[in-house]
């Protein structure tokens, strides 16, 4: 392919090679609609989520497809991909590490999962097992600072056992294309204040509040501070009282 296409915004889309039927119709409508936004999607031409992601990139007139693959260019790898890799070669571009006749051998897919993760500027996962290597790739991804974000499954679902452990230690939700469009500053459409959740302080709370300052203060400050404040009320209770007169 073409490797100039590599310019421009990437998401990579990772997930499990067992993927379930929701996992493959996701990865599939997440990669088209990113691509018709103008994002280059990213993955490994594998199994389950990869080529479904892949698929989706390629069913519309969108950004380019990004492959990073763990064979040689010249070895396709799983063969049941080949048209796949070849429709992203033409339309994007499938990289390698590894040598031409170099054939797939399974310590190569994790290691070549770090560069999808530096070709990222975020990391979707769809679906992953609590052992899948899609962990690795968010491994990869974290210690590059690239942001990581999960889609949702069923708890009962072993294909989303992994991506719903990411949520709960922290990963950004992903429920929808546009989700991950505002993750990478490219939809401002839902963007609201931020919601401060906390009480507001009752009285006397909120006049002692009121006399910090960003200056640190004693508690005998404070205490100063309060009788000026108080000082100051009065006066000017006793101007309008003054007044009514």
């Amino acid at each position: 392919g073409d490797i100039d296409r590599l310019a421009g915004t990437r998401v990579a889309i990772v997930g499990t090679r067992r993927a379930s039927r929701y996992g493959i119709d996701v990865a599939n409508e997440f990669a088209r609609e990113l691509s018709l936004a103008g994002v280059s999607v990213v993955s490994g031409l594998a199994l389950g989520i990869d080529g479904a992601a892949h698929a989706g990139a390629l069913a519309v007139e969108g950004a380019p497809p990004i492959a990073v693959v763990g064979s040689g260019l010249d070895r396709v790898y799983p063969r049941a991909h080949r048209s796949l890799w070849r429709a992203v070669a033409e339309r994007g571009v499938v990289l390698s590490e590894y040598p031409l006749g170099s054939s797939a051998v399974a310590w190569q897919f994790p290691a070549r999962n770090r560069i999808i993760a530096a070709l990222s500027e975020v990391l979707l996962v769809v679906e992953s097992r609590l052992d899948g290597g899609s962990l690795i790739t968010v491994r990869e991804a974290l210690d590059r600072g690239v942001t990581v974000m999960a889609v949702p499954g069923a708890t009962s679902t072993k294909a989303a056992q992994g991506t719903n452990m990411l949520i709960r230690d922290g990963a950004l939700v992903a429920i929808e294309p546009d989700d991950v469009l505002i993750a990478l500053g490219l939809d401002t459409r839902r963007q609201v204040p931020s919601f401060d959740s906390r009480q507001p302080p009752l009285w006397p709370d909120s006049e002692v509040l009121d006399l910090i300052t960003s200056d640190p203060l004693t508690l005998n400050d404070v205490a100063r501070l309060a009788n000026v404040a108080a000082e100051a009320d009065d006066r000017e209770r006793g101007k309008h009282t003054e007044r009514r007169r």
